[in-house]
């Protein structure tokens, strides 16, 4: 049982695609999910800028045997529950990012998910 983060980071070049794999376990939060793979120092920059409501991140959810998502505009916290067979997906850019870079990165995302 696994959680599947796919981290992008288009504010900048080049892009940061990144995908990690996480051990799932019961109770599991996102943030700790996001830790395990990204570090904590990077998890609270993450979940500080949710609750700043900082307009350049965009964290989501997808469970895949269930289907369901995360609330449309992304999570407000890391602080909840994950389940296993998740994507959990981590998205920066700015006024600096390109189309291309934008275009780009769905790409790779779907690519992942085949």
């Amino acid at each position: 049982m696994a959680v599947t983060v796919l981290y992008t980071n288009l504010r900048g070049q080049p892009s940061q695609l990144a995908k990690y794999l996480v051990e799932w376990k019961p109770n599991m939060t996102a943030k700790e999910v996001i830790e395990t793979c990204l570090g904590e120092a990077q998890a609270q920059t993450i979940e500080n800028d949710l609750k700043d409501n900082k307009q350049e991140i965009m964290v989501s959810w997808w469970h895949k045997p269930s289907g369901k998502i995360s609330e449309i505009g992304g999570l407000g916290t890391t602080l909840s529950e994950i389940e296993d067979d998740s994507i959990v997906t981590i998205n920066y850019e700015n006024q600096n990012t390109t189309q291309t870079q934008i275009d780009e990165s769905i790409q790779w995302v779907l690519r992942q998910n085949m």
